[in-house]
């Protein structure tokens, strides 16, 4: 089989730019593997140069984690039409492409030999943020003690809004988890409420992807995620300061601050 490093990002007389070609990845994959015949999805030794491609938007992949963090494991697939799905109008923020509104970020499963929880992304963030308090006031002992050390079976993709949607501030976790399931229904996909674990990996991602790009990084509302600790939702945000925060909010409780950032998996 052709290499796909070895061919133009577009064929057959598009040129590389989106405003010519909307796909040219999808183009080159093509042209690489054929049409009678495609994976379900990029398969892994593509990822990385769709990934590399794809710095239009905010994406961090295993090249990223290296860089950044340590070991991972190769990423898995990416849909096959993932030009498309980022260059679409965002069905979140008006007037916006999905790929200006989201982040798309790899989740591996293990982080330098070791399985990625809470606990082992902590160890990562205070590289970045030494001298921030490690107590109950940054992040809370609740909430390492429910989740700290929960792992995932499987590496995968999220693709998870960059900021709360406009619509959550002020609202208790039921009527959150309303508007997010509108916009599946309204997106044809499926969002979701992120986990503690996602946000928390999207929130430090960002900020390490602000370390090498011009891109500012401002300061996040709470999202709140789907756990629930004892009729309390877990809230994930970033700020300059303190770097991630780790507080529960009542789920009939409200505050203009805290919101949800919905997220849907590959």
């Amino acid at each position: 089989m052709t290499s796909l490093t070895s061919i133009e990002p577009s064929t057959l007389h598009l040129c590389a730019e989106w405003s010519v070609d909307p796909r040219p990845i999808y183009t080159a994959v093509d042209a690489a593997i054929g049409t009678q015949q495609k994976p379900n999805g990029l398969i892994p030794p593509h990822v990385d140069l769709v990934v590399s491609y794809l710095k239009v938007g905010s994406v961090f992949g295993e090249s990223e984690w290296k860089a950044h963090c340590g070991e991972v494991g190769p990423a898995p697939n990416l849909p096959h039409n993932i030009e498309y799905i980022l260059q679409s109008p965002c069905p979140a923020f008006p007037r916006k492409k999905l790929h200006e509104t989201h982040t798309l970020v790899y989740i591996p499963s293990t982080l330098n030999a070791k399985p990625l929880t809470l606990n082992s992304l902590g160890e990562i963030e205070r590289r970045y943020f030494p001298t921030t308090k490690t107590n109950d006031d940054k992040i809370s002992n609740f909430i390492v003690a429910e989740l700290g050390d929960r792992s995932i079976e499987k590496s995968y993709w999220v693709l998870m809004t960059i900021d709360i949607l406009r619509d959550s501030r002020n609202k208790n976790y039921v009527d959150q988890q309303t508007l997010v399931a509108e916009l599946a229904t309204k997106a044809l996909a499926a969002y979701e409420v992120p986990r503690t674990l996602e946000a928390a990996v999207c929130h430090l991602t960002r900020y390490l992807s602000s370390l090498t790009s011009s891109t500012c990084f401002p300061f996040c509302d709470y999202t709140r995620s789907q756990e629930s600790i004892k009729g309390q939702q877990p809230m994930v945000r970033y700020s300059p300061e303190k770097g991630l925060t780790l507080h529960f909010y009542h789920t009939s409780r409200v505050h203009y601050h805290t919101g949800v950032a919905p997220l849907r998996r590959f």
